[in-house]
């Protein structure tokens, strides 16, 4: 995701210029956005959360482990201008769709171990008004693995 911050020329992450950041929650999302210059839009953050399914999916103890992952793209709009919130998150809608264009090439070229990206279903809201009043929007996806589901007897006390 910083590659795409750095590479999508409607970012334009640099170290200069930050535009990528990572959080661990809402708060700190909240707090991310109040501190950003009007220079430091439009930004690109991804939510480092532990969420997922363990699931069987073909019924045949194949299990999968799909984590979801969950990244925003916001802008900075100036307070009380509705027309500018929506174009706002037009704005990322738009941003967000070319950094899952490419996931999809990633996916398909077997780059970035996206090989396993669940393209079937990724759902999107718009966010807004968060920090400063900023709007955009969310998407989440799910990348599955396989999961460690072996149980073995010298995990356990007799």
């Amino acid at each position: 995701m910083r590659d795409c911050a750095t590479r999508l020329k409607a970012i334009g992450h640099t170290e200069q210029t930050p535009k990528f950041f990572r959080i661990s929650g809402i708060t700190q999302l909240d707090e991310v956005l109040g501190n950003l210059s009007d220079m430091g839009f439009p930004a690109l953050l991804v939510h480092d959360n532990t969420e997922g399914v363990v699931a069987d999916r073909s019924m045949s103890d194949n299990y999968l482990d799909s984590p979801y992952y969950v990244f925003y793209v916001v802008e900075h709009v100036e307070y009380g201008n509705y027309e500018k919130q929506e174009e706002a998150k037009e704005t990322c809608k738009a941003i967000g769709l070319k950094i899952l264009a490419r996931m999809l090439r990633d996916k398909k070229r077997g780059n970035l171990g996206l090989t396993f990206l669940q393209f079937s279903n990724i759902p999107y809201q718009s966010i807004g008004p968060i920090g400063d009043n900023c709007h955009g929007v969310m998407f989440s996806f799910s990348v599955s693995d396989t999961a460690n589901l072996l149980y073995d007897t010298n995990d356990w006390d007799m």
